[in-house]
């Protein structure tokens, strides 16, 4: 096994507590909310401001991100193709479901939203880019979990389940037939699987070159609306639109070769 270079762990560790939440910090706080000593974090800090990865409001004295972070972001923005098409897809999306739509890939046990097309309807849901939901209980998480080989797979499931609610899969067994079937119709849907009250439908965004699935397109709205008289002309929008999206990721990196 590689050895760890603690100190880069640490400042990425710094940078990974900075949220929509939470902006900006001072050295005790970062200090006691990663349990580093507070020379480590001031040293630590210094780096990454020197890099432009921190900086250090004048004022306050307290540290907040720095413009370096926002270009890496653009950097992953265009690694996942996430351009202007792909955001007028989305859009389309919720036009047509009347539900906000979302893009999101997988990370370990995790489906991360990185791209969110807001609806205008009320729900006491949100999922701002960059939250994290359990994969397992989430259709977007479900189809990528499906296409994991299964070395991938046994070390997610060797995490564990927590039951967010009745319907929450929580066994090993019912998980990979979940996946087979989601695998075989090319869709995913859970109904109350994460919070009571609540649907979610995914396809798979598969990429044109290489047919490989990194990404997955969702919507998520309450069951009132997401019926099972919908949900077959949902599934439909959203495989069309996940081929559209496909085709404008393409045509996005060949114009950037």
């Amino acid at each position: 096994m590689p050895k760890r270079n603690s100190s880069v762990q640490n400042a990425l560790r710094i940078l990974g507590a900075f949220s929509k939440e939470e902006t900006d910090f001072g050295i005790t706080e970062l200090s006691k909310k990663l349990g580093l000593g507070k020379s480590t974090v001031h040293r630590l800090l210094t780096t990454l401001s020197s890099e432009g990865f921190i900086a250090q409001d004048t004022f306050s004295k307290r540290y907040h991100l720095g413009i370096s972070t926002y270009s890496v972001g653009q950097a992953a923005v265009t690694q996942f193709g996430l351009n202007e098409e792909v955001r007028k897809i989305l859009a389309y999306v919720t036009k047509a479901t009347g539900e906000s739509s979302n893009i999101g890939i997988l990370e370990e046990d995790e489906f991360v939203n990185i791209c969110r097309h807001q609806n205008s309807n009320p729900s006491i849901l949100k999922y701002p880019v960059g939250d994290r939901v359990p994969a397992y209980c989430t259709a977007s998480g479900q189809v990528l979990l499906s296409y994991l080989d299964e070395e991938e797979l046994e070390r997610v499931v060797a995490k564990g389940f927590i039951p967010f609610t009745a319907y929450t899969i929580t066994s090993k067994q019912k998980l990979y037939d979940r996946l087979k079937e989601v695998k075989k119709q090319g869709y995913s849907v859970a109904i109350n699987e994460l919070h009571n009250g609540f649907s979610s439908l995914a396809v798979p965004i598969v990429n044109h070159n290489n047919k490989k699935v990194v990404t997955a397109l969702s919507i998520t709205g309450p069951n009132q609306r997401l019926t099972s008289a919908k949900i077959t002309s949902i599934i439909k929008i959203l495989t069309r639109a996940s081929h559209e999206i496909a085709k404008a990721q393409t045509l996005h990196s060949q114009q950037l070769a």
